[in-house]
């Protein structure tokens, strides 16, 4: 390109307009990396490279400019960012339109003005009136009782005086009403003409660079810097498309990106990165590990608590605790850079935008299940495969199906390859309904362990016109100490059914059209004498 030169007051270098415009873009958490790149054919000499455009909010000790290497005749000597305040706005147009407003609120006052005074008088008129009556009906009782009979003209007169009244009182409401729409437009036009009065400014940066020249060249540049106000979260679409030949999902995955740094990003190029600079790489601070001697309890605490199960290969992603919150992206423990396939343009304006990143469509195992401690409702779960090339990550999944948009939900890390499910919300024309009944402590004689019984009861039923295929799940608690045990009590379970390692209990169900289905489970918790909670 042809670079446009002025004269540098302050150093006396040739300044150069130089056109650098927004490349790529690095995104990661909470920040952005910013890659401009530009070219200009320079004289020999030294000169003064002004870039404009870049946002006000840049990290200073983040600027790299670096040149193209096979260029030896380009030196970089320095490179700064420049920022400045500019007052908007033309001073003539604002006065034009001051002087607007300010006459259009005298406006609205004269008028204002004059509906308090129509309003004041409607009050001191029916106030009058309103006395009027008062002063007529004392006069009748007086005349009651020096039994002057009241004539009927005189109750037509009072009833007559009544009702004007009324309406006068009634003309009072349209004035209050266009006196609290006058008031209203008065406070937005004060409110206008206050912010006309006050100096709109905002910042402006640039960047100047110094470069010496030895030969006539084109001096082709990279400019990189780091701007807070730009993050991105990985965001989900799952279409459960159903065949005679069977079901598959079609899983999409966007980049929702946010940007608030002050310049606008047309075409650029994304790199979504999962990389968190912001966690640095000092060690953690270790703490004093203090020992203690203590004498040994005679009793046993013991205490409930909820412990996730972890299942490598069902989109658990070894992550113990679940999905972790945001802002975090939890990418398995390795970092990624993923590759928006088409350039985008992201405005600075704070809004969501979403970027479309990849797609799969993977065959989907579907059934009916239910979990009723957690809710009393039969769920279409589908199991499918995660067959992209890359993970997913964890997030949120907006749920599709024939009739449109069913819900939301999330999913862990999944890598690539594995299988994991999807909860595609309630069966409606399942009805479940859980009863819990549990006794008291027992104990048999000259025994030192305490019995108490937990009876759980499940009810299913079809209001359909199709027989559906149920897999129920029930849990029991799992005891990590030999003096509290629990047994689940077969001859009083549906099924005899018993519990796994993991305290899970499973019925597979058919449940026949306009038919109810009941599962009980019982189990004991068996405790010894000396343990307490």
């Amino acid at each position: 390109m042809d670079a446009k030169s002025t004269n540098d007051e302050q150093g006396g270098n040739p300044q150069v307009v130089f056109d650098a415009p927004i490349d790529e873009v690095c995104l990661m958490e909470d920040r952005g990396r910013v890659s401009r790149r530009g070219s200009a054919s320079l004289a020999p000499g030294r000169h003064r490279l002004h870039v404009a455009g870049v946002s006000p909010v840049l990290v200073d000790k983040s600027l790299v400019v670096a040149s193209d290497g096979a260029n030896a005749s380009l030196k970089i000597v320095d490179a700064r960012v420049i920022r400045e305040l500019v007052l908007e706005g033309d001073e003539g147009a604002k006065n034009t339109e001051l002087g607007r407003l300010r006459e259009m609120v005298r406006t609205l006052k004269v008028a204002s003005e004059v509906r308090g005074a129509e309003t004041e008088r409607i009050v001191q008129r029916f106030r009058g009136m309103n006395r009027a009556v008062q002063l007529g009906l004392q006069e009748l009782v007086s005349d009651a009782s020096w039994d002057r009979a009241a004539t009927t003209e005189a109750f037509a007169q009072l009833e007559t005086l009544r009702e004007e009244a009324i309406e006068v009182l009634e003309s009072k409401a349209p004035l209050d009403s266009e006196q609290k729409d006058s008031e209203s437009e008065i406070s937005q036009l004060e409110g206008q003409i206050y912010a006309l009065r006050t100096p709109s400014q905002t910042s402006r940066a640039f960047i100047e660079i110094d470069v010496e020249v030895t030969a006539a060249c084109d001096a082709k540049l990279q400019i990189g810097y780091s701007v807070p106000g730009a993050c991105w979260r990985p965001a989900h679409r799952a279409q459960l498309v159903s065949e005679e030949e069977g079901h598959s999902v079609l899983f999409e995955t966007d980049a929702c990106v946010w940007q608030n740094t002050g310049e606008d990003w047309d075409d650029v190029q994304l790199v979504l990165s999962t990389e968190r600079a912001s966690l640095g790489v000092e060690p953690p601070t270790l703490s004093s590990d203090i020992l203690r001697v203590q004498r040994k309890s005679q009793t046993v605490q013991i205490e409930a608590r909820e412990q996730a199960v972890d299942e490598l290969g069902q989109g658990g992603g070894g992550q113990g605790g679940g999905a972790p919150k945001l802002p975090g992206i939890d990418d398995g423990g390795t970092a990624l850079n993923l590759r928006a396939p088409q350039r985008s343009r992201l405005l600075s304006d704070g809004r969501p935008h979403r970027i479309f990143l990849s797609t799969f469509e993977s065959g989907a195992e579907v059934s009916l299940v239910a979990f009723p401690e957690i809710d009393p409702c039969v769920l279409l779960s589908a199991t499918l495969e995660n067959a992209g090339a890359r993970p997913i990550l964890a997030g949120p999944v907006d749920l599709i199906r024939d009739s449109g948009v069913v819900g939301r939900s999330k999913v862990l890390y999944v890598a690539s390859g594995e299988r994991f499910e999807l909860g595609w919300g309630p069966e409606p024309e399942l009805r479940m309904r859980r009863d819990i009944e549990s006794t008291s402590e027992t104990s048999k004689m000259l025994s030192s362990w305490r019995v108490k019984t937990h009876h759980t009861s499940i009810r299913v039923s079809n209001i359909g016109q199709r027989t559906h295929a149920i897999r129920v799940t029930e849990r029991v608690p799992v005891s990590e100490i030999d003096r509290v045990k629990i047994e689940v009590d077969s001859a009083k379970t549906t099924g005899r059914q018993s519990a796994d390692a993991n305290g899970f209990v499973t019925w597979q169900l058919g449940v026949a059209p306009m038919a109810q289905e009941t599962i009980s489970l019982t189990y004991l918790v068996k405790k010894h004498e000396d343990v307490e909670g």
